[in-house]
């Protein structure tokens, strides 16, 4: 009883955020659910701000009938979303885009199939590209053996992925150095690519651009083998995102700064979406992963930039 009669003069003093007492309870409740610590009262009282803002946010949304997913107060949720858009770089040449579009299933999914790894949490990480495109390899390396491996992220990085551009010749660049060694063979970076110190555990022969904007392409290429794409995911709505089939009205085609590995597609309730998982963690989304609308005019760009190793 006393914490909270602190915690509610303080904040009864500074005036920054109401204080009712569910509102207080709720904020208790979710930083021990979260394991949430502040370094002093000063960071508490800025990161507690961001969550009033969010908790109003979520209510408001999920009040809404005719919304097609739901929000919740994550553990990203006493966080500002600072997304910068990523470099994008189309270099030529590039295997071209061949999937004959016939006899490809309505709706598919790689984790069945055993071919998708463990969500993962980027953490500090400035961007997820090097986790991401580690994953298709893994994912590509499995549709051919089905023989699941966990290759570097950190050799990725090294090696092919250090600077947050997002090239359509990453997958060039694994073939390029002989494939890419175990995670356990290449845990540490050393700033520079050191690949000839073991063996490769998945190798590729290049990569391959979808059109862009072309999701019925996008679809063949994800029944052949799950595939990397770029999206924006600077709203709130991505980042408190619960559950259900994300249509975001403010989304970009354009302002990319967020990869996603798609795994499969489906539909429900007459909504087509995208499977994308996330990398930030099982406690975010579905267990860490999205549902992204298809083909709703290249929602938040998930066509914009795509690729996939071959």
């Amino acid at each position: 009883m006393l914490a909270c009669v602190f915690i509610l003069a303080v904040y009864g003093t500074l005036t920054i955020v109401e204080t009712n007492g569910q509102s207080d309870f709720d904020w208790l409740t979710w930083k021990l659910v979260h394991q949430k610590i502040y370094s002093d009262v000063s960071s508490e009282l800025i990161h507690r701000h961001i969550w009033e803002e969010n908790y109003r946010l979520v209510q408001k949304h999920n009040a809404n009938a005719n919304a097609t997913f739901t929000m919740e107060l994550n553990h990203l949720a006493d966080q500002k979303q600072r997304m910068h858009s990523l470099t994008v770089t189309l270099d030529e040449p590039i295997l071209r885009f061949e999937h004959h579009l016939n006899n490809v299933p309505d709706a598919w999914d790689w984790r069945k199939q055993g071919c998708v790894g463990p969500v993962q949490d980027q953490g500090q990480m400035g961007d997820n590209v090097p986790i991401v495109a580690t994953e298709c390899v893994d994912s590509f390396h499995c549709t051919k053996t089905r023989n699941l491996v966990s290759a570097s992220v950190v050799e990725m990085h090294d090696c092919c992925a250090k600077t947050p551009i997002a090239s359509n010749h990453i997958f060039q660049c694994v073939h390029d150095i002989g494939g890419l060694c175990s995670t356990g063979d290449y845990p540490r970076s050393t700033g520079v690519c050191k690949n000839s110190t073991c063996q490769a555990v998945a190798t590729v022969n290049g990569g391959k651009q979808v059109p862009t904007g072309d999701e019925t392409a996008m679809k063949a290429a994800v029944y052949t083998t799950p595939v990397f794409a770029l999206v924006d995911a600077s709203h709130p709505s991505f980042q408190l995102y619960r559950a259900g089939t994300y249509i975001e009205p403010r989304c970009s085609s354009s302002m990319l700064d967020h990869a996603l590995q798609v795994v499969g597609y489906g539909s429900a309730s007459g909504v087509d979406y995208w499977i994308c998982k996330n990398s930030w963690g099982v406690n975010w989304g579905m267990q860490g992963y999205i549902y992204i609308a298809r083909n709703k005019g290249n929602m938040c760009g998930i066509a914009s930039f795509t690729i996939y190793p071959v």
